[in-house]
């Protein structure tokens, strides 16, 4: 559910709290029937009235369709993703991705640090499940970050398709931090 969503059912919500204490005052008898009744026949004729009754049906029909509908992706799960082989299905795990993908990004040059988290996700619309990684990087100051963003998408996706058979991988590639200390140099004697 988005923030507009959010937003909306708030108010909704405090729409109908307060409907609801209005019943109540009404069958305790604090207020007279009759000053109610006057006061809503003088409500009833006004236009303000059928464009607050036609913006809460309006939210009404918004929210139901939020019930109902999934716009968003599924999380399918944090154990692993099933992999069909010629000999039967294989289940491989996110840590196994997740270490796999590590050492693929440590292998390039001007790598420092890294950080990959897996999901698991299926769109509402299609009926495949794709893997989502999200890499951070900390990468040397010498080196260019688009170079080495394209060397790891190019690396991991075909590793990936390779070695565990994942062909629909999505990759969201972050540089946290440019570390400024240099190649190491030997030292001369």
């Amino acid at each position: 559910m988005g923030i507009i969503s959010r937003f909306l059912l708030f108010f909704y919500t405090l729409c109908i709290a307060l409907l609801s204490l209005g019943v109540i005052v009404l069958c305790t008898g604090v207020v007279p029937a009759d000053d109610l009744w006057n006061n809503m026949l003088y409500v009833f004729g006004r236009a303000e009235t059928v464009g607050i009754a036609v913006v809460v049906f309006l939210v009404s029909i918004e929210l139901m369709g939020n019930c109902f509908g999934s716009k968003g992706d599924k999380d399918l799960g944090t154990e692993g993703v099933i992999v069909h082989g010629a000999q039967g299905d294989v289940k491989i795990s996110k840590a196994a991705i997740t270490d796999f993908c590590t050492k693929l990004c440590f292998n390039i040059a001007g790598v420092r640090d890294v950080k990959v988290k897996v999901r698991f996700l299926k769109k509402s619309d299609y009926d495949d499940p794709f893997t989502n990684l999200r890499i951070r990087l900390m990468l040397g100051q010498e080196y260019s970050a688009v170079d080495i963003a394209n060397e790891i998408q190019k690396n991991i996706k075909e590793q990936l398709a390779l070695y565990m058979g994942l062909e629909n991988v999505t990759m969201d590639i972050t540089v946290d931090n440019i570390s400024n200390t240099g190649s190491k140099k030997k030292r001369v004697v």
